[in-house]
């Protein structure tokens, strides 16, 4: 697979993203945060152990993944274990298929490579922390971003601006209280 193409590029088979936060991340020139071996890590100990995936899917959201095959793999995942269904790899290829997804995550292959990337899944509490993190940056980066772009508006009103930071950070702040807490 040509680099960007594949299930640890941008997300699709064009090499594009298919996420709202784009545009202003991209606009920057950056790499958005992200952390695609602990995305695979994070799946991998998800399909080899049931543990794994409960605790996973407390601390994430498909949403929380930066790769677009990634995200689906980990709805199927979601999908089946909330049905209480068994979670493995024949399990999650029948459900990307049955939803024709599992092309554009990789096929067999990749749902193969995740499980034989991890050997155990004793650090996916830590590992899937950092997901979550860098999902919050990714999502600070878009929204405060969206924010500045307005500030350079010569017609918008600073003391909106700041509210809507506010009401931004708020709302993200709720958001992702499944994170561990920090002190400051």
């Amino acid at each position: 697979m040509a680099s960007g193409t594949g299930p640890n590029g941008f997300g699709s088979k064009d090499g594009k993203r298919q996420k709202p936060e784009q545009d202003y991340i991209s606009s920057q020139g950056k790499i958005p945060p992200q952390a695609p071996e602990i995305e695979e890590a994070v799946l991998g100990g998800m399909l080899i152990e049931k543990e794994a995936t409960s605790v996973a899917l407390e601390i994430l959201k498909a949403e929380d993944f930066y790769s677009a095959p990634n995200r689906h793999i980990f709805e199927a995942i979601s999908k089946l274990y909330s049905r209480d269904n068994p979670v493995d790899i024949l399990t999650v290829e029948n459900e990307l298929r049955d939803r024709e997804l599992l092309d554009d995550c990789g096929g067999p292959g990749y749902l193969a490579r995740l499980t034989r990337s991890v050997s155990s899944a004793a650090n996916i509490e830590y590992h899937a922390q950092i997901i979550a993190e860098k999902a919050v940056k990714r999502n600070l980066i878009n929204g405060l971003g969206q924010i500045i772009g307005e500030s350079y508006q010569p017609d918008s009103d600073p003391y909106e601006l700041l509210d809507k930071s506010e009401q931004y950070l708020f709302q993200l702040s709720n958001s992702n209280n499944r994170l561990t807490a920090k002190p400051v």
